[in-house]
Protein backbone atom coordinates (compact mmCIF):
# COMPACT_ATOMS: atom_id res chain seq x y z
CA UNK A 1 0.00 0.00 0.00
CA UNK A 2 1.83 3.29 -1.28
CA UNK A 3 1.17 6.61 1.01
CA UNK A 4 -1.46 7.79 -1.76
CA UNK A 5 -3.76 5.13 -0.35
CA UNK A 6 -3.55 5.38 3.16
CA UNK A 7 -3.81 9.02 2.86
CA UNK A 8 -7.15 7.93 1.04
CA UNK A 9 -7.85 5.69 3.63
CA UNK A 10 -6.73 8.02 6.45
CA UNK A 11 -9.32 10.87 4.67
CA UNK A 12 -12.31 8.33 5.14
CA UNK A 13 -14.17 7.60 7.55
CA UNK A 14 -14.77 4.66 9.54
CA UNK A 15 -17.51 2.06 7.84
CA UNK A 16 -17.95 -1.51 7.29
CA UNK A 17 -15.04 -2.51 5.68
CA UNK A 18 -12.42 0.03 7.42
CA UNK A 19 -11.64 0.22 11.33
CA UNK A 20 -9.31 2.63 13.28
CA UNK A 21 -7.84 0.97 16.38
CA UNK A 22 -5.64 3.58 19.00
CA UNK A 23 -4.02 1.14 21.23
CA UNK A 24 -2.74 -2.41 20.39
CA UNK A 25 -5.74 -4.62 22.15
CA UNK A 26 -5.76 -8.42 21.11
CA UNK A 27 -8.92 -9.19 22.33
CA UNK A 28 -10.54 -5.87 20.44
CA UNK A 29 -8.46 -6.96 17.61
CA UNK A 30 -9.26 -10.29 17.34
CA UNK A 31 -12.88 -9.58 17.47
CA UNK A 32 -12.51 -7.27 14.59
CA UNK A 33 -10.59 -9.52 12.38
CA UNK A 34 -13.19 -12.02 13.03
CA UNK A 35 -16.06 -9.86 11.57
CA UNK A 36 -14.37 -8.61 8.90
CA UNK A 37 -13.44 -12.72 7.92
CA UNK A 38 -16.80 -13.56 8.17
CA UNK A 39 -18.02 -10.59 6.20
CA UNK A 40 -17.10 -8.56 3.33
CA UNK A 41 -13.22 -8.25 3.99
CA UNK A 42 -11.44 -4.68 5.16
CA UNK A 43 -8.90 -2.74 6.57
CA UNK A 44 -8.01 -2.31 9.93
CA UNK A 45 -5.39 0.58 10.63
CA UNK A 46 -3.28 0.37 13.85
CA UNK A 47 -1.98 3.26 16.06
CA UNK A 48 -4.67 5.61 14.81
CA UNK A 49 -7.58 6.60 16.64
CA UNK A 50 -11.76 6.64 15.30
CA UNK A 51 -10.71 10.63 15.38
CA UNK A 52 -8.18 9.93 12.77
CA UNK A 53 -5.43 10.72 15.15
CA UNK A 54 -2.09 9.36 14.09
CA UNK A 55 -0.99 7.92 17.84
CA UNK A 56 1.47 5.54 16.56
CA UNK A 57 2.99 2.20 18.26
CA UNK A 58 5.82 1.34 19.90
CA UNK A 59 7.81 -2.12 19.82
CA UNK A 60 6.01 -2.82 16.26
CA UNK A 61 7.69 -6.06 15.42
CA UNK A 62 6.71 -6.96 19.16
CA UNK A 63 2.95 -6.24 17.94
CA UNK A 64 3.30 -7.87 14.30
CA UNK A 65 4.74 -11.13 16.41
CA UNK A 66 1.77 -10.80 18.37
CA UNK A 67 -0.58 -10.61 15.56
CA UNK A 68 0.80 -13.57 14.02
CA UNK A 69 0.80 -15.93 16.98
CA UNK A 70 -3.03 -14.62 17.30
CA UNK A 71 -3.57 -15.64 13.93
CA UNK A 72 -1.98 -19.22 14.30
CA UNK A 73 -3.77 -19.62 17.66
CA UNK A 74 -7.26 -17.49 18.33
CA UNK A 75 -9.17 -18.08 15.20
CA UNK A 76 -10.71 -21.12 14.20
CA UNK A 77 -10.51 -22.32 11.71
CA UNK A 78 -7.51 -20.22 11.03
CA UNK A 79 -7.64 -17.40 8.75
CA UNK A 80 -5.43 -15.45 6.36
CA UNK A 81 -4.35 -11.67 6.05
CA UNK A 82 -1.90 -9.50 5.28
CA UNK A 83 0.21 -6.64 7.35
CA UNK A 84 1.65 -4.17 6.37
CA UNK A 85 4.16 -1.28 8.60
CA UNK A 86 4.48 2.34 7.73
CA UNK A 87 5.52 5.62 8.75
CA UNK A 88 3.54 8.91 9.04
CA UNK A 89 4.51 11.53 10.92
CA UNK A 90 7.42 10.23 12.02
CA UNK A 91 5.26 7.82 14.13
CA UNK A 92 4.92 3.78 13.23
CA UNK A 93 1.74 2.38 12.38
CA UNK A 94 0.03 -1.09 11.24
CA UNK A 95 -2.22 -1.79 8.41
CA UNK A 96 -4.36 -5.06 8.65
CA UNK A 97 -5.95 -6.08 5.27
CA UNK A 98 -8.56 -9.30 5.51
CA UNK A 99 -9.64 -10.43 2.90
CA UNK A 100 -13.70 -12.41 3.13
CA UNK A 101 -12.99 -15.63 4.16
CA UNK A 102 -13.88 -18.44 1.51
CA UNK A 103 -13.50 -21.11 4.64
CA UNK A 104 -16.36 -18.72 7.04
CA UNK A 105 -17.85 -18.47 9.76
CA UNK A 106 -14.74 -18.24 11.84
CA UNK A 107 -14.80 -18.11 15.66
CA UNK A 108 -12.83 -17.41 18.51
CA UNK A 109 -13.68 -18.50 21.95
CA UNK A 110 -17.04 -20.04 20.38
CA UNK A 111 -18.20 -16.49 19.25
CA UNK A 112 -19.07 -15.76 15.76
CA UNK A 113 -18.42 -12.02 14.95
CA UNK A 114 -19.55 -9.72 12.00
CA UNK A 115 -19.27 -6.57 10.11
CA UNK A 116 -22.65 -4.85 10.32
CA UNK A 117 -22.68 -1.14 9.72
CA UNK A 118 -19.91 0.53 10.97
CA UNK A 119 -19.69 -1.90 14.10
CA UNK A 120 -18.22 -5.55 14.80
CA UNK A 121 -21.01 -7.76 16.32
CA UNK A 122 -21.99 -10.84 17.56
CA UNK A 123 -23.93 -13.23 14.44
CA UNK A 124 -27.43 -14.37 15.26
CA UNK A 125 -28.01 -17.69 14.24
CA UNK A 126 -30.18 -16.88 11.26
CA UNK A 127 -26.84 -14.99 10.18
CA UNK A 128 -24.63 -18.12 10.88
CA UNK A 129 -27.63 -20.64 9.07
CA UNK A 130 -26.50 -18.06 6.05
CA UNK A 131 -23.07 -18.09 5.94
CA UNK A 132 -22.85 -21.71 6.27
CA UNK A 133 -24.80 -22.84 3.43
CA UNK A 134 -23.64 -20.27 1.25
CA UNK A 135 -20.11 -21.07 1.78
CA UNK A 136 -18.13 -24.11 1.15
CA UNK A 137 -17.55 -24.85 4.56
CA UNK A 138 -18.85 -28.01 4.58
CA UNK A 139 -17.53 -29.01 1.17
CA UNK A 140 -13.54 -28.51 2.16
CA UNK A 141 -14.13 -31.89 1.03
CA UNK A 142 -14.65 -31.15 -2.88
CA UNK A 143 -11.28 -28.77 -2.66
CA UNK A 144 -8.55 -29.83 -4.43
CA UNK A 145 -5.56 -31.59 -2.87
CA UNK A 146 -2.23 -29.54 -3.33
CA UNK A 147 0.75 -31.83 -5.09
CA UNK A 148 -1.24 -34.72 -5.60
CA UNK A 149 -2.44 -35.97 -9.33
CA UNK A 150 -4.91 -39.47 -10.07
CA UNK A 151 -1.84 -41.46 -9.84
CA UNK A 152 -2.10 -40.94 -5.40
CA UNK A 153 -5.36 -42.58 -6.00
CA UNK A 154 -5.45 -46.69 -5.86
CA UNK A 155 -6.99 -48.53 -8.50
CA UNK A 156 -7.35 -51.74 -6.34
CA UNK A 157 -9.47 -49.65 -3.76
CA UNK A 158 -11.23 -48.19 -6.48
CA UNK A 159 -12.10 -51.81 -7.65
CA UNK A 160 -12.94 -52.75 -4.33
CA UNK A 161 -15.75 -49.98 -4.23
CA UNK A 162 -17.07 -50.61 -7.42
CA UNK A 163 -17.47 -54.29 -6.68
CA UNK A 164 -19.28 -53.50 -3.23
CA UNK A 165 -21.35 -50.99 -4.95
CA UNK A 166 -21.79 -54.02 -7.68
CA UNK A 167 -23.50 -56.36 -5.34
CA UNK A 168 -25.65 -54.29 -2.98
CA UNK A 169 -26.91 -52.36 -5.46
CA UNK A 170 -27.13 -55.27 -8.49
CA UNK A 171 -26.07 -52.99 -11.14
CA UNK A 172 -22.85 -52.25 -11.97
CA UNK A 173 -20.49 -48.61 -12.29
CA UNK A 174 -19.99 -47.71 -15.63
CA UNK A 175 -16.76 -46.54 -16.97
CA UNK A 176 -12.96 -46.21 -16.14
CA UNK A 177 -11.53 -45.40 -12.85
CA UNK A 178 -11.23 -41.68 -13.84
CA UNK A 179 -14.54 -41.16 -15.00
CA UNK A 180 -15.62 -42.83 -11.77
CA UNK A 181 -13.66 -40.77 -9.81
CA UNK A 182 -15.60 -37.56 -12.01
CA UNK A 183 -19.07 -38.63 -11.05
CA UNK A 184 -17.77 -38.96 -7.68
CA UNK A 185 -16.63 -36.06 -7.13
CA UNK A 186 -13.27 -37.50 -6.17
CA UNK A 187 -11.31 -35.53 -9.06
CA UNK A 188 -11.76 -32.15 -9.75
CA UNK A 189 -14.20 -31.26 -12.68
CA UNK A 190 -11.28 -28.99 -14.37
CA UNK A 191 -7.80 -30.12 -13.39
CA UNK A 192 -8.36 -33.47 -12.44
CA UNK A 193 -6.84 -33.82 -9.74
CA UNK A 194 -7.66 -35.76 -6.44
CA UNK A 195 -10.66 -33.91 -3.94
CA UNK A 196 -10.01 -33.83 -0.33
CA UNK A 197 -12.84 -36.79 -0.77
CA UNK A 198 -10.93 -38.52 -3.39
CA UNK A 199 -7.59 -38.39 -1.08
CA UNK A 200 -9.52 -39.97 1.78
CA UNK A 201 -11.96 -42.54 0.31
CA UNK A 202 -9.39 -43.57 -2.52
CA UNK A 203 -5.55 -42.75 -2.09
CA UNK A 204 -2.53 -45.73 -1.81
CA UNK A 205 -1.46 -44.12 1.24
CA UNK A 206 -4.03 -40.70 2.52
CA UNK A 207 -1.53 -39.90 5.25
CA UNK A 208 1.59 -39.18 3.33
CA UNK A 209 -0.19 -35.96 2.42
CA UNK A 210 0.82 -33.17 5.07
CA UNK A 211 -2.75 -31.89 5.56
CA UNK A 212 -3.72 -35.69 6.34
CA UNK A 213 -0.89 -37.16 8.23
CA UNK A 214 -3.17 -36.84 11.68
CA UNK A 215 -6.02 -38.01 9.40
CA UNK A 216 -6.47 -41.23 11.96
CA UNK A 217 -8.17 -43.37 14.22
CA UNK A 218 -6.64 -44.09 17.87
CA UNK A 219 -8.48 -46.26 20.25
CA UNK A 220 -6.95 -46.36 23.79
CA UNK A 221 -8.72 -48.78 26.51
CA UNK A 222 -8.37 -48.15 30.12
CA UNK A 223 -8.93 -50.60 33.45
CA UNK A 224 -10.84 -48.22 35.33
CA UNK A 225 -13.38 -45.37 34.45
CA UNK A 226 -10.92 -42.19 33.80
CA UNK A 227 -8.04 -41.97 31.80
CA UNK A 228 -5.13 -42.94 33.29
CA UNK A 229 -1.32 -43.40 32.70
CA UNK A 230 -1.72 -46.63 32.32
CA UNK A 231 -4.01 -48.15 29.66
CA UNK A 232 -4.73 -51.67 28.84
CA UNK A 233 -4.20 -51.27 24.89
CA UNK A 234 -3.51 -49.01 22.37
CA UNK A 235 -3.95 -49.10 18.59
CA UNK A 236 -3.50 -46.23 16.02
CA UNK A 237 -5.21 -46.91 12.80
CA UNK A 238 -3.94 -45.66 8.68
CA UNK A 239 -5.58 -45.91 5.97
CA UNK A 240 -8.84 -44.69 3.94
CA UNK A 241 -11.41 -43.82 5.72
CA UNK A 242 -13.54 -47.20 4.49
CA UNK A 243 -9.83 -48.66 5.82
CA UNK A 244 -9.71 -46.97 9.29
CA UNK A 245 -13.50 -47.48 9.82
CA UNK A 246 -14.04 -51.73 9.03
CA UNK A 247 -10.78 -51.66 11.49
CA UNK A 248 -11.60 -49.80 13.64
CA UNK A 249 -14.86 -51.75 14.29
CA UNK A 250 -13.52 -54.73 14.52
CA UNK A 251 -10.84 -53.97 16.87
CA UNK A 252 -13.94 -52.48 19.04
CA UNK A 253 -16.09 -55.52 18.79
CA UNK A 254 -12.85 -57.54 19.93
CA UNK A 255 -13.86 -56.05 23.02
CA UNK A 256 -17.45 -55.63 23.26
CA UNK A 257 -18.88 -58.41 25.29
CA UNK A 258 -21.63 -60.94 23.70
CA UNK A 259 -24.10 -63.24 25.97
CA UNK A 260 -26.07 -65.72 24.15
CA UNK A 261 -29.66 -66.58 25.98
CA UNK A 262 -32.19 -68.82 25.04
CA UNK A 263 -35.34 -67.51 25.68
CA UNK A 264 -38.62 -69.45 27.03
CA UNK A 265 -39.61 -69.84 23.27
CA UNK A 266 -36.25 -71.74 22.80
CA UNK A 267 -35.13 -69.35 20.34
CA UNK A 268 -31.57 -68.08 21.42
CA UNK A 269 -30.74 -64.06 21.40
CA UNK A 270 -27.62 -62.23 21.50
CA UNK A 271 -27.15 -59.18 23.85
CA UNK A 272 -24.35 -57.30 22.78
CA UNK A 273 -22.06 -55.26 26.01
CA UNK A 274 -23.17 -52.00 23.58
CA UNK A 275 -25.12 -51.91 20.60
CA UNK A 276 -23.08 -53.27 17.34
CA UNK A 277 -24.91 -50.86 15.17
CA UNK A 278 -24.68 -48.17 17.81
CA UNK A 279 -20.59 -48.54 17.60
CA UNK A 280 -20.41 -48.90 13.84
CA UNK A 281 -23.10 -45.77 13.62
CA UNK A 282 -20.94 -43.29 15.77
CA UNK A 283 -17.15 -44.37 14.57
CA UNK A 284 -19.17 -43.86 11.29
CA UNK A 285 -20.54 -40.43 12.31
CA UNK A 286 -16.63 -39.33 13.78
CA UNK A 287 -15.09 -39.76 10.51
CA UNK A 288 -17.58 -38.29 7.78
CA UNK A 289 -18.74 -35.29 10.16
CA UNK A 290 -14.88 -34.63 11.14
CA UNK A 291 -13.66 -31.29 10.31
CA UNK A 292 -10.45 -32.43 7.74
CA UNK A 293 -9.66 -28.68 8.11
CA UNK A 294 -8.60 -29.11 11.31
CA UNK A 295 -5.04 -30.63 10.78
CA UNK A 296 -2.91 -32.18 13.69
CA UNK A 297 -5.61 -33.77 15.21
CA UNK A 298 -6.55 -37.20 15.22
CA UNK A 299 -10.36 -38.97 16.18
CA UNK A 300 -9.97 -40.20 19.34
CA UNK A 301 -11.48 -43.56 20.95
CA UNK A 302 -11.41 -43.89 24.65
CA UNK A 303 -13.07 -47.57 26.09
CA UNK A 304 -13.16 -47.27 29.76
CA UNK A 305 -15.09 -49.14 32.25
CA UNK A 306 -18.62 -49.19 31.42
CA UNK A 307 -18.41 -46.24 28.56
CA UNK A 308 -16.61 -45.58 25.08
CA UNK A 309 -16.35 -42.01 24.16
CA UNK A 310 -16.13 -41.07 20.12
CA UNK A 311 -13.58 -37.58 20.38
CA UNK A 312 -13.93 -35.77 16.40
CA UNK A 313 -12.25 -32.73 15.83
CA UNK A 314 -13.82 -30.26 15.06
CA UNK A 315 -17.49 -28.53 16.36
CA UNK A 316 -21.60 -28.77 15.36
CA UNK A 317 -22.58 -25.50 13.27
CA UNK A 318 -23.00 -22.42 15.77
CA UNK A 319 -26.97 -22.56 14.31
CA UNK A 320 -27.60 -26.06 15.60
CA UNK A 321 -27.25 -27.27 19.36
CA UNK A 322 -26.64 -30.31 20.92
CA UNK A 323 -30.33 -31.09 22.42
CA UNK A 324 -31.34 -30.13 18.66
CA UNK A 325 -29.09 -32.79 17.49
CA UNK A 326 -31.34 -36.03 17.72
CA UNK A 327 -33.73 -34.56 14.97
CA UNK A 328 -31.05 -32.36 12.53
CA UNK A 329 -28.81 -33.54 9.70
CA UNK A 330 -24.90 -31.96 9.32
CA UNK A 331 -23.82 -31.23 6.26
CA UNK A 332 -19.96 -31.32 6.25
CA UNK A 333 -18.19 -33.54 3.95
CA UNK A 334 -21.21 -34.32 1.58
CA UNK A 335 -19.25 -36.13 -1.13
CA UNK A 336 -17.79 -38.42 1.65
CA UNK A 337 -20.98 -38.92 2.98
CA UNK A 338 -22.70 -39.84 -0.48
CA UNK A 339 -19.85 -42.37 -1.18
CA UNK A 340 -19.92 -44.19 1.82
CA UNK A 341 -24.03 -44.08 1.75
CA UNK A 342 -24.07 -45.58 -1.67
CA UNK A 343 -22.09 -49.11 -0.13
CA UNK A 344 -24.21 -48.92 2.91
CA UNK A 345 -21.41 -48.06 5.86
CA UNK A 346 -24.18 -45.26 5.95
CA UNK A 347 -27.76 -46.79 5.90
CA UNK A 348 -29.75 -43.38 5.69
CA UNK A 349 -27.83 -40.01 5.94
CA UNK A 350 -29.57 -38.08 8.89
CA UNK A 351 -31.08 -40.87 10.49
CA UNK A 352 -28.20 -42.35 12.63
CA UNK A 353 -28.25 -40.90 15.74
CA UNK A 354 -32.25 -40.91 16.40
CA UNK A 355 -31.65 -44.78 15.43
CA UNK A 356 -29.29 -44.93 17.90
CA UNK A 357 -31.25 -42.87 21.07
CA UNK A 358 -34.52 -44.62 20.12
CA UNK A 359 -32.75 -48.14 20.16
CA UNK A 360 -30.80 -47.38 23.40
CA UNK A 361 -34.42 -45.92 25.02
CA UNK A 362 -35.96 -49.61 23.94
CA UNK A 363 -33.07 -51.51 26.03
CA UNK A 364 -34.61 -52.05 29.37
CA UNK A 365 -30.88 -53.24 30.71
CA UNK A 366 -29.37 -50.31 29.56
CA UNK A 367 -29.22 -47.11 32.43
CA UNK A 368 -27.82 -44.28 30.62
CA UNK A 369 -28.77 -42.83 27.10
CA UNK A 370 -25.95 -41.73 24.78
CA UNK A 371 -24.67 -38.24 25.64
CA UNK A 372 -23.14 -35.94 23.44
CA UNK A 373 -21.23 -32.76 24.03
CA UNK A 374 -18.42 -30.22 22.32
CA UNK A 375 -15.81 -28.77 23.73
CA UNK A 376 -14.25 -25.61 21.81
CA UNK A 377 -13.01 -27.91 18.85
CA UNK A 378 -14.18 -31.13 19.60
CA UNK A 379 -17.34 -33.13 19.04
CA UNK A 380 -17.41 -35.90 21.40
CA UNK A 381 -20.03 -38.73 21.64
CA UNK A 382 -20.83 -41.26 24.68
CA UNK A 383 -22.01 -44.76 24.57
CA UNK A 384 -22.94 -46.40 27.92
CA UNK A 385 -22.53 -50.26 28.29
CA UNK A 386 -25.22 -52.58 30.25
CA UNK A 387 -24.06 -52.31 33.62
CA UNK A 388 -21.74 -55.67 34.57
CA UNK A 389 -24.35 -56.72 36.98
CA UNK A 390 -27.18 -56.46 34.41
CA UNK A 391 -25.65 -58.62 31.75
CA UNK A 392 -26.87 -61.74 31.22
CA UNK A 393 -24.65 -64.80 32.27
CA UNK A 394 -23.57 -67.03 29.19
CA UNK A 395 -26.14 -69.70 28.97
CA UNK A 396 -24.69 -71.50 25.31
CA UNK A 397 -22.20 -73.31 26.41
CA UNK A 398 -20.63 -77.09 25.23
CA UNK A 399 -20.60 -79.37 28.49
CA UNK A 400 -17.23 -79.61 27.89
CA UNK A 401 -16.60 -75.70 28.52
CA UNK A 402 -19.27 -76.36 31.52
CA UNK A 403 -17.00 -78.63 33.38
CA UNK A 404 -13.82 -76.68 32.29
CA UNK A 405 -14.79 -73.39 34.32
CA UNK A 406 -16.21 -75.61 37.18
CA UNK A 407 -13.39 -77.09 38.44
CA UNK A 408 -10.66 -74.54 37.65
CA UNK A 409 -12.01 -71.84 39.53
CA UNK A 410 -11.25 -73.99 42.94
CA UNK A 411 -7.40 -74.08 41.32
CA UNK A 412 -7.18 -70.11 41.24
CA UNK A 413 -6.59 -67.15 43.33
CA UNK A 414 -8.35 -64.08 43.53
CA UNK A 415 -6.17 -62.35 41.05
CA UNK A 416 -6.13 -65.39 38.43
CA UNK A 417 -9.90 -65.27 38.87
CA UNK A 418 -9.72 -61.67 37.90
CA UNK A 419 -7.37 -62.39 34.79
CA UNK A 420 -9.79 -65.58 33.82
CA UNK A 421 -12.74 -63.44 33.98
CA UNK A 422 -10.83 -60.68 31.65
CA UNK A 423 -9.83 -63.36 29.47
CA UNK A 424 -12.99 -64.97 29.45
CA UNK A 425 -14.68 -61.25 28.02
CA UNK A 426 -11.81 -60.34 25.90
CA UNK A 427 -10.13 -63.66 24.48
CA UNK A 428 -6.98 -62.86 25.07
CA UNK A 429 -4.44 -61.25 27.83
CA UNK A 430 -1.54 -59.83 28.37
CA UNK A 431 1.17 -59.51 30.94
CA UNK A 432 0.40 -56.05 30.90
CA UNK A 433 -2.95 -56.19 31.16
CA UNK A 434 -3.22 -58.82 33.83
CA UNK A 435 -0.46 -56.61 35.90
CA UNK A 436 -3.04 -53.53 35.37
CA UNK A 437 -6.02 -55.20 36.34
CA UNK A 438 -4.58 -56.60 39.39
CA UNK A 439 -2.39 -53.47 40.48
CA UNK A 440 0.71 -55.39 40.45
CA UNK A 441 3.64 -55.69 39.44
CA UNK A 442 5.28 -57.04 36.07
CA UNK A 443 7.19 -59.88 37.52
CA UNK A 444 4.03 -60.62 39.70
CA UNK A 445 2.10 -60.93 36.97
CA UNK A 446 4.31 -63.30 35.29
CA UNK A 447 4.71 -65.59 37.86
CA UNK A 448 0.71 -65.78 37.85
CA UNK A 449 -0.02 -66.32 34.43
CA UNK A 450 3.20 -69.18 35.05
CA UNK A 451 0.96 -70.99 37.43
CA UNK A 452 -1.68 -70.90 34.99
CA UNK A 453 -0.04 -72.08 32.01
CA UNK A 454 1.61 -74.74 33.73
CA UNK A 455 -1.76 -75.81 35.24
CA UNK A 456 -3.09 -75.76 31.33
CA UNK A 457 -5.35 -73.30 31.87
CA UNK A 458 -4.12 -70.97 29.67
CA UNK A 459 -1.84 -71.24 26.24
CA UNK A 460 0.52 -68.81 25.14
CA UNK A 461 0.74 -67.25 22.20
CA UNK A 462 3.88 -65.66 20.36
CA UNK A 463 7.22 -64.87 21.55
CA UNK A 464 8.65 -61.28 23.52
CA UNK A 465 6.81 -57.81 22.51
CA UNK A 466 3.76 -59.84 20.84
CA UNK A 467 3.22 -62.45 24.12
CA UNK A 468 0.02 -63.06 24.94
CA UNK A 469 -2.01 -65.79 26.72
CA UNK A 470 -5.29 -67.42 24.91
CA UNK A 471 -8.14 -70.01 27.30
CA UNK A 472 -6.97 -73.50 27.07
CA UNK A 473 -10.74 -74.51 26.08
CA UNK A 474 -11.29 -71.76 23.13
CA UNK A 475 -7.74 -73.23 21.48
CA UNK A 476 -9.48 -77.04 21.85
CA UNK A 477 -12.84 -76.24 21.13
CA UNK A 478 -11.94 -73.92 17.61
CA UNK A 479 -9.28 -76.93 16.80
CA UNK A 480 -12.14 -79.60 16.91
CA UNK A 481 -14.38 -77.81 14.99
Amino acid sequence: MNKTEIKNLLSTDKNILLEFIGEFSRPQLAKKIVGFANTDGGTIIIGVDVRKQIIGLDNIKNITNLILKMIKEDFEPPLTLKIESHRLEHKQILILQIPSSKQKPHQINGHYYIRSEMLTRLATRPELKKMFESVEDFDFDRTIVKNSSIEDLDPHKILIYAERFRVLKETPLLGNDEKLMLKLNCLDSETHQPTVAGILLFAKYPQKFNEFNASTISIVRYPDSEIDSEYLTKKIIKGTLMEMIDEAYEYIMEYNRIAHIIKDDGIEEEISEYSPFAIRELLTNAIVHRDYRISGSQILIYIFKGRIEFHSPGTLPAFLKIEELENSQLLRNKIIANVLHSVEYIENIGTGIDRIISEAKKNMLLKNLPTFKQTSNTFIATLYSIPEEAMPEETVETEKESQFHNIIMDKLSIRQRKGLAYLLRNHRITTSEYAIINKIARSTARKDLKNMLLQGIIIQHGRTSNLYYGLAIEEEVDSSQ
